[in-house]
C-alpha cells in the first residue's frame, strides 16, 4: 500500500540521518530504489509531505522538513489503524489515495497503519490491536471501512477515538460515522433511469449485507415507488461479483419482461461491470439497457467506468481531512457523536 510505501522511504531517510533541508530523492530515484513505479513513488512522497517529513518544490526536488520523522507533538494522536476486512481487498479495494492523504493532512504527526481484518479470527484479531493501543505510549485511533458488527461493537467499547467511514449498525452508539447521502443518490439514480425510459429494474448488491447497503436499498425502493414504478417490476439480488452468476440473473430478469427496457442499479463496482459486459454481449437482440453504479469506490491505477456512477460532491482528500478532524474533536472521552453525510452528484460519461 502506499502507506508502507511510505515507511519505508521514512525508515531510509532516517537511516541516513538527513537533517532540515538536506536534498532527497525525488520520484524518479526512488522509484529505482525501492523497485516500485514511478506513480507509486510520487504518491508515498505526497503522503511523507502530508506528514511534514519533507517537502517538494516544482523543479527543484525532495527536501526534509524535520530532521526526524513521526514527531507527534503537532496532535495528539500519533497511529491511526484503518481496518478493514480481507474479503473486500479483490472485489472492491480499499480507500482512494486521497482519503489517506487527506486524514494525514488533518494528523501530522500520525503514523497510518492498515489493518487487514482475517475472516477466521476477527474478535481475537481486533482484541490484540485494542490491547496495543492500551499498552502504547502514543494515542491510537480506528478508522472502520465497511465494518462488521463485531469490529464496530468492539471499537466502540473500546473507547478510543473512531470513525465508521459508512454507516453503523442501529446498536452501535456512540461511534461517529462519515457517509454518504442515500437517499439523494437513490433520487439521481432513479430519475436516470426513468427518464431512459427503463420499465424493468434491477438492484444488484453485494452477497455480505451491511447497514449501508439496507439504507441504499431501502432509499432507492422507495423512489421507485415515489417515480410510480410497480413492485412487480423490481428484482432485487444479493450476488458475490462472480461474472458467470450476474449473467445468469440477467438473463433471467429479462425473461421476466420481454420487451421492457431493464434499468440495472449496481452497488458495487464488480457487480456493475459484469452486469454491463452481458448486457452488451446481448444488445443485439433485446430491447435495450441502461445501468448506473449507485456507489463508486475508485480503486487506484483504474480508468473511469464508462457507465453512469454517483460519487460525493466532496472530493477524497477532503473526506480524508474530515475524518481526521473527527478523529481529533473525538478526544478525550469519545462521548460525542458525529455522523455526516455527503451530497452526491451523478457522472455521467461522454
Amino acid at each position: 500500500t502506499i502507506t508502507h510505501l511510505a515507511d519505508r522511504i521514512q525508515s531510509d531517510i532516517r537511516r541516513r540521518d538527513l537533517s532540515e533541508g538536506d536534498r532527497y530523492l525525488n520520484a524518479s530515484e526512488a522509484a529505482k530504489r525501492f523497485r516500485v513505479s514511478t506513480n507509486s513513488a510520487n504518491r508515498a512522497l505526497q503522503l511523507l509531505a502530508k506528514r511534514r517529513v519533507v517537502t517538494r518544490k516544482q523543479r527543484a526536488g525532495t527536501f526534509i522538513h524535520r530532521g526526524l520523522s513521526g514527531d507527534t507533538a503537532l496532535n495528539t494522536i500519533g497511529r491511526v489503524h484503518l481496518l478493514v476486512h480481507e474479503r473486500y481487498l479483490k472485489e472492491e479495494g480499499v480507500l482512494t489515495d486521497g482519503v489517506l492523504l487527506g486524514i494525514q493532512s488533518a494528523l501530522p504527526g500520525a503514523t497510518i497503519e492498515f489493518n487487514f481484518i482475517p475472516p477466521d479470527n476477527e474478535k481475537e484479531f481486533i482484541g490484540q490491536l485494542i490491547h496495543g493501543a492500551d499498552q502504547s505510549d502514543v494515542a491510537h485511533a480506528f478508522v472502520l471501512v465497511r465494518a462488521s458488527l463485531l469490529c464496530q461493537r468492539m471499537i466502540a467499547d473500546a473507547g478510543y477515538p473512531a470513525v465508521i467511514h459508512g454507516t453503523p449498525y442501529p446498536c452501535i452508539h456512540p461511534i461517529n460515522s462519515l457517509d454518504r447521502d442515500w437517499d439523494q443518490a437513490a433520487v439521481l439514480a432513479v430519475d436516470y433511469l426513468t427518464k431512459a425510459k427503463c420499465r424493468q429494474f434491477l438492484i444488484l448488491s453485494r452477497e455480505v449485507s451491511s447497514p449501508g447497503l439496507h439504507r441504499s436499498i431501502d432509499a432507492i425502493s422507495k423512489q421507485l415507488e415515489l417515480s410510480g414504478v410497480k413492485q412487480t417490476s423490481v428484482v432485487l439480488r444479493s450476488l458475490y461479483a462472480d461474472a458467470e452468476l450476474v449473467a445468469a440473473e440477467i438473463d433471467e430478469v429479462l425473461t421476466l419482461a420481454p420487451g421492457k427496457k431493464l434499468g440495472v442499479i449496481g452497488l458495487s463496482e464488480p457487480l456493475c461491470e459484469a452486469a454491463l459486459s452481458r448486457l452488451r454481449s446481448l444488445d443485439s437482440t433485446k430491447p435495450g439497457y441502461s445501468v448506473v453504479s449507485a456507489i463508486h469506490y475508485k480503486r487506484t491505477g483504474r480508468s473511469e467506468p464508462d457507465y453512469p456512477y454517483l460519487m460525493p460532491v466532496s472530493s477524497a482528500e477532503q473526506m480524508g481531512e474530515d475524518i481526521g478532524r473527527i478523529l481529533l474533536e473525538a478526544r478525550p472521552h469519545g462521548q460525542r457523536s458525529t455522523s455526516r453525510r455527503y451530497p452526491m452528484r451523478l457522472v455521467c460519461p461522454d
